[in-house]
């Protein structure tokens, strides 16, 4: 038998979805955007609750880069920093994005390209704001973890795609010169496993970045000593 309060709820849900429907749409959508504009809290909460049931077209990623872009502004200030109060609910926003991926309605393709999307706003992240608690990098390592969870649900042509998806984006500078370069490289390690021709592939992008590097030292040094490691870690195998 269902309790007082119970009951209380499902009264006023009725209530609401009666009233919701009687309203014109364009008077919803303009009292969201005010409600929006002026609450970056609830701004967040709607895009963690939208966002991975967007469709999943060509668009996805290019639509969560935008969407988490967004989010970063809202907790910028006017110098262009993130300060540590608002950085801790930025990034508490984005891992329970990441979370509402591992929900059995959202496809593996949409949680990749939300993946992938966050991926892509770290480094500009880490420029933006102190990290002394190294968030960002247990951030990255999260998202690398669920990219491993869909690609384990992939087909073997799938999973083709999103190892060269992902290794074209390892290629951006960015994930280097924020010391996130490893982390990428080590799920690209970690997926060689399934199909050992990809090695190659590594072995190749590792060359392209050396090549680039041209007169910086550090960074050769750096990309030499961590292509050894991943030939090492491969041998052992």
């Amino acid at each position: 038998m269902a309790s007082t309060d119970d009951k209380s709820k499902q009264t006023r849900q009725h209530y609401l979805q009666n009233f919701m429907s009687a309203l014109p749409d364009k008077l919803v959508q303009t009292f969201l955007l005010e409600k929006l504009n002026a609450d970056r809290n609830w701004c967040d909460e709607l895009m963690i609750y939208a966002l991975p049931h967007t469709p999943a077209d060509d668009l996805a990623e290019a639509r969560y880069r935008q969407s988490i872009s967004s989010m970063m502004r809202h907790h910028t200030n006017k110098s262009g920093y993130i300060l540590p109060p608002a950085a801790e609910k930025l990034l508490d926003a984005i891992n329970t994005l990441l979370d509402s991926t591992s929900k059995p309605s959202i496809a593996p393709q949409q949680a990749i390209n939300l993946c992938i999307a966050a991926l892509s706003q770290l480094p500009e992240l880490g420029e933006r704001m102190e990290d002394a608690n190294e968030r960002l990098y247990q951030l990255a390592e999260g998202i690398c973890a669920r990219l491993y969870e869909c690609f384990i649900e992939l087909d073997s042509t799938e999973q083709e795609n999103l190892f060269q998806r992902l290794l074209r984006e390892y290629a951006e500078p960015m994930y280097l010169d924020r010391d996130l370069d490893s982390i990428i490289l080590k799920l690209l390690k970690q997926w060689t496993k399934y199909k050992p021709e990809w090695q190659k592939a590594c072995l190749i992008q590792q060359e392209t970045l050396l090549k680039q590097s041209q007169d910086d030292h550090w960074r050769k040094a750096y990309l030499i000593k961590q292509t050894s490691e991943l030939l090492q870690g491969w041998h052992k195998e």
